[in-house]
């Protein structure tokens, strides 16, 4: 056993609620035996601000390539059904567990939801206040996360930038489906690709691809208009036709 005086915090206790133990799974992963690990004793791959849970560098890849911001020293934690982002880095995320009942592509959006709150962030900290008083507002039945998706996606909206939604967790939530359906885009892709010996199910993978890029065209065309630049809005931009003589 380990000699660390922070062991407690990583032993399960009885009737005690064992599914988020820190450092990806306390006593039942062995690495958190050793005194001095660091980061899952793989520092290549990740990085660990607090002992409690490793950052992946993909993590961090996923923020740069969605919304192309370099989020810096980012904490990370896990939370069961929501996300939390307060201000310097900290993060509060659903975890990736197989007894989760959402999909690895709707943990990874909700993610980055939680990750522009940081780059709304770095553009004004009264941003994080704004999104406090947003909260209150939720008390009071006001839906601060609706910026009138149905409408958006059937194209009767006047959405032309971010500036455009009201609240700030809306604009959050609109970069929330903006990466899910990039990602799904990603993923209906790869398997249309490696199902190219069997015609008919590479037909159903391409349309569901093909459906998943026409919506996060959409996104990126507003997100584009809105100054964001990154991989992934470029990709999914709707190409410009440029006129003739």
């Amino acid at each position: 056993m380990s000699a660390d005086p922070a062991l407690g915090e990583y032993v399960p206790t009885v009737g005690g609620d064992n599914s988020q133990l820190p450092g990806m799974g306390g006593v039942f992963n062995y690495v958190n035996m050793h005194l001095y690990h660091y980061a899952g004793d793989n520092p290549v791959k990740y990085t660990d601000p607090d002992g409690k849970r490793v950052i992946t560098v993909q993590e961090k890849n996923l923020i740069s390539e969605v919304i192309g911001y370099d989020i810096g020293n980012i904490r990370i934690f896990g939370l069961k059904k929501s996300g939390i982002s307060l201000p310097f880095g900290f993060i509060g995320t659903i975890q990736h567990t197989l007894e989760s009942p959402y999909s690895s592509n709707e943990i990874n959006s909700l993610f980055i939801h939680e990750a522009f709150h940081q780059f709304q962030y770095s553009k004004s900290f009264f941003n994080f206040f704004r999104l406090i008083g947003e909260q209150i507002l939720r008390i009071f039945g006001v839906n601060v996360y609706d910026y009138g998706k149905d409408a958006f996606s059937s194209g009767n909206s006047n959405i032309q930038s971010l500036d455009d939604i009201k609240y700030l967790e809306g604009r959050a939530e609109f970069v929330q489906d903006f990466a899910q359906s990039y990602l799904s885009y990603q993923e209906y892709q790869a398997k249309a690709d490696g199902a190219a010996l069997f015609p008919d199910l590479q037909e159903q993978y391409q349309s569901l691809a093909d459906r998943a890029k026409a919506s996060a065209g959409k996104y990126a065309d507003v997100l584009s208009n809105s100054g964001l630049t990154s991989t992934a809005i470029e990709a999914m931009r709707t190409p410009t036709i440029e006129g003739g003589d």
